[in-house]
């Protein structure tokens, strides 16, 4: 819990981007746990944006009047870099919070002989079901357990979401893979949205929102799980 904070000892007299960035890490340091840092980054970026923001009609004119003033116009030029440092970190805290504890797929032993097959048929022109960019090494990641840490290129789904869902809950259901923890998190941990980096939005409601009836892919889907 964030007791005392004085935004004023960040945002202190002639700083720059790097002055306030670096103030922001050091403090992040001294924090107990991810629910504090979470607090202080929020606290710095209302007092950001409460005393540092400007229209564009006020940017226009202060620009103006401190043109011979380059700490000034440095100080204005800092907005939108600390915005957007303090935005990404929140963003990677609680990214880091959702994640913990999250490891990917285990593929059951007896089934292990076929990952290399899998990752044929899923990559093959007639699927595409992952992106042909895909190495086996990251697909191979995706059954092996692995911690958010140890996952650090996703595959890049290429195919609806639904149709993602349907193939792991039929490979979970018929015992070929585990889902150690959650099964809706260990899928957006294993999997990008067609492009590498872009996530899938709300794994867990799209997961119970799956029909019962097949899906359009589903004799896709079934050359799949054939290879079982």
């Amino acid at each position: 819990m964030i007791i005392d904070f004085n935004g004023y000892s960040i945002f202190i007299p002639c700083y720059t981007t790097d002055i306030v960035i670096n103030r922001i890490k050091e403090q992040l340091s001294d924090c107990n746990n991810d629910n504090d840092k979470l607090e202080y980054l929020n606290l710095v970026l209302s007092f950001h944006k409460d005393k540092n923001s400007n229209d564009e009609v006020a940017l226009m004119i202060k620009r103006g009047d401190f043109r011979n003033e380059p700490t000034l116009l440095a100080q204005l030029d800092a907005y939108i870099p600390v915005l957007n440092f303090l935005k990404d970190s929140i963003l990677e805290i609680k990214d880091f919070k959702n994640k913990k504890g999250v490891t990917s797929f285990v593929m059951n032993e007896a089934y292990f002989h076929k990952i290399n097959e899998l990752y044929e048929v899923m990559k093959s022109v007639e699927l595409g079901f992952i992106s042909k960019q895909t190495k086996l090494s990251d697909f191979t990641k995706i059954f092996l357990g692995l911690t958010p840490d140890e996952i650090n290129s996703p595959v890049v789904w290429m195919k609806r979401q639904s149709d993602l869902i349907r193939l792991f809950v039929s490979l979970e259901g018929s015992k070929y893979i585990s889902s150690p923890t959650n099964f809706s998190k260990t899928l957006d941990l294993c999997f990008d949205n067609k492009i590498s980096g872009n996530k899938f939005v709300e794994f867990y409601k799209a997961v119970y929102k799956i029909p019962d009836s097949d899906s359009r892919n589903q004799k896709d889907i079934d050359k799949v799980l054939a290879i079982f």
